[in-house]
């Protein structure tokens, strides 16, 4: 029997499906697995592509692997049999995603300048940007540039507040200056 979908989580589902190449059917028994509250597509399109290029494509893999880590696929192999039986889908069934690093421009990230460097494309693209990114990311345990730079702002985010913070427990208070500037002034004689 098919999963019913929400009509609430019926666009997240396919925005999910369109980025990482996984039938719907597959994402929505996930979703409904895990609660249909809990699932975030952008969060699930960030870690489903890296693992299904890992997995070479493998939806059931992927699945595994999603359950139990890439090190420890047989692990998984109970979620992704009940995942896969869930949505009518085979083992055998691959996916290839939409949403790689390979075609990543780092001007991108700046808004208006997003047709800036598009012009650098093939092979140096894909091994400087597409491997190397890749292997980089992986060795972080992070699932793409996005995430990565997410975490490096709210990292950076966090320093700004604990420096302001001890330079304003360093300070003297302003109150303890207003009453001295006030006892001072009450202590001068009135001419």
């Amino acid at each position: 029997m098919p999963v019913t979908i929400p009509s609430t989580y019926s666009p997240y589902i396919t925005e999910a499906s369109q980025e990482t190449g996984i039938p719907v059917s597959v994402i929505a028994a996930q979703a409904q697995a895990q609660g249909w509250a809990q699932f975030n597509p952008s969060s699930y399109i960030a870690y489903m592509n890296p693992i299904l290029q890992m997995e070479g494509g493998s939806v059931f893999k992927a699945l595994e692997a999603y359950s139990a880590g890439s090190s420890n696929l047989a692990a998984g192999s109970a979620y992704a049999n009940s995942v896969m039986q869930a949505a009518g889908e085979p083992s055998s069934l691959t996916a290839t995603p939409n949403a790689t690093l390979d075609s990543f421009n780092p001007f991108g990230l700046i808004p208006g300048l997003g047709q800036v460097g598009s012009g650098i494309t093939g092979a140096v693209t894909n091994s400087i940007f597409g491997d190397l990114g890749n292997s980089i990311l992986g060795w972080l345990g992070v699932p793409d540039l996005k995430d990565l730079l997410q975490r490096l702002g709210l990292i950076l985010f966090g320093a700004v507040l604990i420096i302001v913070g001890l330079v304003m427990l360093t300070k003297e208070p302003a109150i303890k200056m207003s009453t001295d500037a006030i006892k001072t002034v009450a202590k001068s004689p009135v001419k």
